[in-house]
Parts: C-alpha cells; structure tokens; sequence
C-alpha cells in the first residue's frame, strides 16, 4: 500500500480502537484482515476450485460514512471498497459484476462476486434471540415483477462443529460461543450466504456461498 493509505489506516485503527462503540461493529475491523477464498466456478462442476488471498484494511471514517477496503496482499492494489452510509445502507464500489443484488439497509448481498463482500444483520440477528428477520427484493423482467424473499436466521455452532466441518483456519484460540448467520432463499430453501461469527467481533470467520468458501486466516 501507499504510505498516504497506510498512514490514513493506522489513524483509523486509532480511531477505532478508542471508540468501543465503533470497535465492535461488524464489518468495520480495527486492524487488518486476511482472507483465503476458494472459488469454484458454477458451471465447472468437479474442477478444482481457484484459490485467493485477500486484505481487508481497517475501516475509515469519511465524514459520517465508514469505508472498509479490499486489497490484494502481493501488491497492495485496491480491489474496492465497501460503504456503509449514515442512512444505514451499505455499497460496494469496485471490482467484480453480478446478475444477483440483494440490497436494503443493513444488508448487501452481491451473488456470485468472488470477493468476499457480502454484509448481513450480524448484531441485530445476535441481539434478537434467534428470530428470523425477512427481506422483501422486486425484480422488474419487462413487462412482469418478480418477488425475492431472503430470510435470515442465525443458530449456534460449537467448537467442535466447526473444526469438523473444517470452517476454522484461524491459528489463536477461538472462543467456545459461535454463531452461524444464514441468509436462504425462502422459494427454493436454497443457501445463498452463511457466515461463522465470534458474538462481539468485526469481522467472521468463515464465509460460504454456493459459488466460494472463505476463512479468516489473520
């Protein structure tokens, strides 16, 4: 990275780290974040899956919004950047098109990106004491509307659980308490993003959707 944006991060991770009511929001890690994602392309079934290394630096502070970097970790190049906006809705400016966006306050759901950007109402699902909250999408095909219903829940995965299912590449201790955050399709039952949290952290660590899996190695 630039040294203007390592300086601009470190402010930030500052910043945050002496602000506890930003520094346990999901999705705006204080300090860098290294992902491993393996992308599996839909129409290749059985061929092995892409492998790739991704840095998400610490959220910064732009007037009233938060904006949450991707990077490559070779380069330091800007991947894009997620937003999240002082009216509570979330954007993606970068890299990476999609026929499939699921898109509301406190959710962004871009279906088929290989960067892992996807945000879902962590705390509010945590907070809520497992009830389900569902989304409402219309699509407009011409002359006809399609409705999308997303649901989302979260459930309660041990230690265990989670190693066995190979979800947890993290090399620290990880705490006993986990949860899963899912969101499904409610006319097909289908997955179409999970999400493995620490209750109180910034960031998951593992990520699944019918096109990748990711783990938060750093």
């Amino acid at each position: 990275m630039k040294k203007s944006m390592i300086h601009a991060n470190v402010l930030a991770a500052i910043f945050l780290l002496t602000s506890p009511a930003w520094a346990v929001i999901p999705y705006q890690p204080v300090a860098p974040v290294e992902i491993m994602t393996a992308v599996t392309a839909e129409d290749a079934s059985g061929t092995q899956p892409v492998f790739s290394r991704f840095i998400v630096g610490p959220a910064q502070k732009i007037a009233e919004a938060f904006k949450v970097g991707f990077f490559t970790p070779e380069t330091g190049n800007p991947i894009g950047s997620l937003h999240f906006l002082p009216s509570g809705v979330i954007t993606w400016d970068g890299k990476g098109t999609t026929s499939k966006r699921f898109q509301a306050d406190d959710l962004l759901i871009l279906s088929g990106l290989s960067v892992p950007i996807d945000v879902l109402p962590v705390n509010r699902l945590i907070s809520n004491k497992g009830e389900p909250a569902v989304y409402e999408f219309h699509r407009v095909t011409g002359d006809r509307t399609f409705v999308d219903r997303i649901q989302i829940s979260v459930y309660s995965v041990t230690i265990d659980q989670a190693r066995q299912s190979q979800w947890l590449r993290l090399e620290k201790d990880i705490p006993v308490d986990l949860k899963m955050v899912e969101a499904v399709e409610q006319q097909t039952g289908l997955i179409v993003v999970k999400q493995l949290w620490v209750p109180g952290s910034d960031w998951w660590l593992y990520e699944e959707t019918p096109f990748r899996n990711s783990w938060r190695i750093k």
